[in-house]
């Protein structure tokens, strides 16, 4: 007997899609490592934020995404001396 197996042509697109998917980060969302002056921005990555990611996994290690939004927040400000 012989067994023939179709396997569909993949598309990057939903790969990459679940991929992202399935990465899981502190709060589920991504801070920002830029130094702004803007202190109510929800994403900025504060010694507050790293102390409920310790606890939150409890090691120093915890899986947490940042990236550096400067130049693509409407919200940042220069951080005053």
């Amino acid at each position: 007997m012989e067994w023939i197996i179709e396997i569909p042509p993949i598309n990057l697109t939903n790969f990459n899609r679940l991929r992202y998917w399935k990465m899981m980060g502190f709060r589920d969302m991504t801070f920002c490592t830029s130094p702004c002056g803007n202190k109510s921005c929800f994403r900025q990555l504060t010694q507050e934020v790293q102390e409920a990611g310790k606890r939150w996994w409890g090691s120093e290690d915890f899986p947490i995404v940042t990236a550096n939004f400067k130049d693509m927040c409407e919200n940042w400000k220069e951080k005053e001396e």
